[in-house]
């Protein structure tokens, strides 16, 4: 098994005088980079970005030990400083691969079912959350407005607000409900990365400050990072990796998001993650959109689950969307937990105990079963 761990205990993160020079005199020459619009593999294989993000990350509580058995307690500070310096060089040199992650059942937050979550490595983690800083507020920059999950400061209910008002403003009360069957599983590789090349042209191509330059060599970690231990994968990534979600949400824009929207008459669409909505004028109108959403999606090999969905007449029927039962009630649409989910949060509250991180897990629970992912 690969391993970055140093080989002798006890370093110091800085040692001398002259290197603490050199980190300082490298943040400013990252900044610089950062300032001019540009994410090179340089900027995430910095030793120091590494550390912060490893550090992010323990703060944050974070998963217990990978396959690797090592946490973050089992190392000291110079001991990680040592471990993401050898780590930087191997990223630099196009030898980084993934550790092959530990898998834990947990709770699906929304239902009574289980997840898989891996648990990858520590380094593992620390590539993906440098990978997630420097792309994500880019990537956000492209998104549309009726893409909500997985971005900051745009959850379920700022969801639900909005199509309240546009069923207030257009007086469409049909509604369609499905979501992309096991989307994370059934990516392909080829179509994720086309997605990211289609980005990184988008984000170079803007104008001002909005304008961002990726290096070719951050693709091809993407592409590391989602084939995983095995690096002649074709389909799925890992739903557990910190970019995957950002990552769903890059192809999910140029797959659906996009076509859907330059339609000739396209519907009013709100997508969280892989959870789709439409609203409708009639019934007939959401019978084509299903048919039209499932064309998009066949394109990159995706398909509707067209389970636990359907389409809904708000103004006689209850439809149910993220954990949350819809209906049109005084000309207005109206939006309350369904009993459901009150007792999945009971369930899941109670599973919670018998986790790895008990009070991490039941901090999942409620903030996933308020806005799903």
């Amino acid at each position: 098994m690969r391993s970055y761990l140093p080989r002798q205990k006890g370093d110091r993160e800085i040692c001398t005088g002259q290197e603490a020079f050199a980190q300082r005199r490298k943040k400013r020459k990252r900044q610089k980079l950062l300032a001019k619009g540009m994410i090179t593999l340089k900027l995430i294989a910095d030793h120091e970005f590494l550390l912060q993000c490893f550090k992010e990350l323990r703060s944050e509580g974070g998963w217990g030990a990978g396959k690797d058995g090592i946490s973050f307690a089992s190392l000291s500070p110079g001991e990680w400083a040592n471990v993401f310096r050898t780590l930087s060089k191997t990223l630099l040199k196009s030898r980084y691969r993934p550790l092959e992650a530990r898998k834990v059942p947990i709770p699906k937050p929304g239902t009574s079912k289980k997840r898989i979550l891996s648990i990858r490595s520590i380094c593992d983690r620390v590539v993906a959350k440098a990978l997630y800083t420097l792309l994500e507020p880019h990537m956000n920059q492209l998104f549309l407005n009726g893409s909500w999950g997985f971005r900051k400061e745009r959850g379920t209910l700022q969801m639900l607000e909005q199509m309240k008002r546009r069923i207030q403003e257009t007086g469409r009360t049909v509604l369609v409900i499905d979501d992309v069957r096991n989307a994370f599983d059934r990516i392909r590789v080829s179509d994720l990365i086309k997605s990211h090349r289609k980005a990184q042209k988008d984000l170079a191509k803007q104008g001002g400050k909005s304008s961002v330059e990726i290096n070719d060599s951050v693709i091809k970690l993407i592409a590391v990072m989602a084939q995983d231990t095995d690096q002649s994968r074709t389909i799925g990534i890992d739903q557990g990796n910190n970019y995957s979600p950002t990552a769903l949400n890059v192809l999910l824009h140029y797959v659906h998001d996009l076509p859907i929207t330059s339609a000739s008459h396209f519907p009013f669409w709100f997508r969280y993650a892989d959870n789709l909505a439409y609203l409708c004028q009639d019934v007939p109108e959401g019978h084509q959109v299903r048919q039209q959403v499932q064309h998009l999606l066949g394109k990159s090999k995706l398909e509707l689950k067209g389970e636990g969905g359907g389409i809904f007449d708000l103004q006689r029927d209850t439809a149910t969307l993220l954990g949350f039962g819809l209906q049109i009630k005084d000309n207005e649409l109206s939006f309350t937990l369904t009993e459901q989910a009150w007792n999945n949060l009971e369930l899941q509250l109670a599973e919670s105990h018998n986790a790895l991180n008990p009070s991490k897990i039941a901090l999942e629970v409620i903030t996933g079963w308020v806005n799903p992912k």
